[in-house]
């Protein structure tokens, strides 16, 4: 869901955005349509070589999912608040 929010707020920014920069320029949108399918050709690539051999033992991890709402709710607060702040200091 994450990544389609993404793709559809780059495809109504990074038009308007090429034609006000590299106006008359076909190079700039070519470029980056190459980039993009290099993006997601890794995506892809990687996707398959995570995959879980039968045979090798399961990865030891931390299950993130296990936690109280009393030390999330907070930590989402700071984060929301950190992020907030850092986006109007830099805008």
């Amino acid at each position: 869901m994450l990544l389609a929010i993404g793709a559809l707020g780059a495809l109504n920014i990074l038009p308007p955005a090429i034609s006000e920069w590299f106006p008359g320029e076909l190079a700039a949108p070519l470029v980056l349509f190459a980039f993009g399918g290099l993006l997601v050709a890794a995506a892809i690539y990687t996707a398959q070589q995570r995959r879980i051999k039968p045979d090798t033992p399961p990865p030891r991890t931390h299950d993130y999912a296990v936690g109280t709402p009393r030390v999330a709710v907070p930590a989402a607060v700071v984060t929301s608040l950190a992020v907030t702040v850092a986006v109007l200091i830099l805008a």
